[in-house]
């Protein structure tokens, strides 16, 4: 008979299709986690490994991209970009695999490397390189299209915008709300190619005129014009940007161990099906009741021998409630009705 752990994990490898009375009775016998055993169960059930991607960026490239051309790479900081990579390939990966089992019955199991998935978004710059023997150099906040791009001061400390023209139409947009100014009356910069050539002067000029605007009122007159421009924010700019706001991206819902507690909310509103997420996360070991017992089955005492023999973690003092320094101050920065019953 297999470890406990093992058990258990094969039960929920199982239960969406424990209809199959001989499920059950494979599960028992199988003496270890892994993929044939667990094909051995069920052949229609998916497996997962775990996985560990440290220092994903520098190993496939990414951070040589990053900073100026003169300095040091600076890296991609705490931007995880290839976790987010990869959880994009995994997510097709698992459609493709859910239509074959539909077709054919079949499980799959998916192995997906976060160094492959990370080196895919170097494509161009790998072609380019094999082709020409030219190899990408690091730019700062320029790119090998439009211009101008990039941020610009605006009135007030550290604060910017960030326009983005990515064709002369944008650019000749931009002049029109520029009207005035010696950069916007330069007919000889009305194409992409003169304006990469005036480099450094006319970026510049443009700093100079931005840096006399506060940045939500010249991203409001360029946005209204068809330019790509939007305020740099920092965390208050976040909390307080009013689509944010319309749409609750960040508000408070109910917590086990906080009463209410701030979440980022899902992105995508879908027409057919709820996408809101109705509280923050478990604590660790709340929802055992829940899933060994009522999903699994299984009685007090068998859950009390998992937790005792370390199969499971048990909530530690679940009954103390904690409260966020925050919650003095935040509500004032996101009214949300939802902060009802939280003491200030």
């Amino acid at each position: 008979m297999a470890p406990a752990a093992t058990r258990v994990e094969l039960w929920l490898y199982a239960k969406p299709f424990d209809a199959d009375p001989t499920l059950r009775q494979n599960m028992d016998r199988q003496s270890d986690g892994s993929f044939s055993a667990t094909v051995a169960i069920g052949p229609a059930i998916f497996y997962g490994y775990r996985a560990w991607g440290p220092n994903l960026g520098p190993l496939a490239g990414l951070d040589n991209l990053t900073g100026w051309p003169d300095r040091a790479q600076s890296g991609l900081g705490t931007a995880s970009c290839p976790d987010y990579t990869s959880a994009g390939h995994a997510a097709v990966a698992i459609l493709a695999a859910l239509l074959h089992r539909d077709a054919t019955g079949e499980g799959q199991v998916i192995d997906l490397s976060q160094f492959e998935s990370t080196v895919a978004l170097l494509g161009p710059l790998l072609a380019l390189f094999d082709d020409t023997g030219v190899e990408h150099e690091r730019c700062g906040n320029g790119v090998t299209f439009g211009c101008p791009r990039g941020a610009f001061p605006t009135v007030g400390d550290d604060q910017w915008i960030a326009i983005a023209c990515s064709t002369d139409d944008q650019w000749a947009a931009l002049c029109e709300v520029a009207h005035g100014e010696p950069f916007a009356a330069d007919r000889t910069l009305a194409h992409e190619s003169a304006r990469r050539a005036a480099g450094d002067a006319l970026t510049s000029d443009i700093a100079s005129w931005t840096s006399r605007w506060l940045a939500f009122e010249l991203a409001e007159l360029l946005q209204g014009s068809g330019v790509p421009a939007g305020e740099v924010h920092d965390q208050a700019g976040v909390l307080t940007d009013p689509q944010l706001r319309a749409r609750r991206t960040i508000r408070p819902v109910p917590s086990t161990r906080f009463g209410r507690d701030l979440i980022t909310a899902f992105p995508p509103r879908m027409s057919g099906a709820p996408t809101d997420l109705q509280s923050t996360g478990p604590m660790l070991g709340e929802d055992n009741d829940d899933i060994l017992g009522n999903l699994l089955g299984l009685d007090e005492d068998e859950r009390r021998q998992l937790a005792d023999d370390g199969v499971v973690d048990s909530p530690v003092h679940p009954e103390v409630r904690l409260r966020r320094p925050y919650v003095d101050w935040v509500r004032h920065i996101i009214p949300d009705p939802d902060w009802a019953g939280v003491d200030v």
